[in-house]
């Protein structure tokens, strides 16, 4: 099963103090196990190694990035370039479902790949409701 895994679901998954964490550890288990196919816009790298650093740190936030691209580099995480094509099709996803442009970008990739959209964002939930599909975690 296909997933797009938002900033949301990857800092819960790096940082202890999240209320999300838990759910986060399951589902970076099953990515690791490879039960499911995690697909992530190479914006939420420099996403989630933000908020990482805002919160915990600059040492935790590299740590961070080395398990990212480590995970990328052994094919567990397929990141996704943001090219012209996913550009306008994010532009037109920001404009149909009123959402900041990253997030945007992510729905994009939902779509594209057919897949289900892992976040823990309750406002993005609320927009995409119905029209784009969600993933339980």
């Amino acid at each position: 099963m296909r997933v797009v895994v938002d900033t949301t679901v990857l800092v819960s998954v790096f940082s202890d103090k999240d209320k999300f964490h838990k759910d986060g550890i399951r589902l970076y288990s099953d990515i690791l196990d490879r039960k499911i196919e995690p697909i992530i816009p190479t914006l939420a790298f420099p996403e989630t190694c933000g908020v990482i650093r805002r919160i915990l740190g600059e040492h935790i936030a590299i740590m961070v990035e080395d398990q990212l691209n480590l995970l990328v580099d052994n094919e567990v995480l397929k990141a996704e370039e943001l090219t012209i094509k996913r550009m306008k099709s994010s532009v037109e996803s920001a404009i149909r479902y009123s959402v900041r442009g990253g997030d945007a970008v992510f729905i994009s990739l939902t779509e594209e790949f057919d897949a289900k959209l892992a976040t823990f964002d309750e406002e993005l939930k609320k927009k995409i409701k119905g029209r784009v599909k969600l993933f339980k975690i």
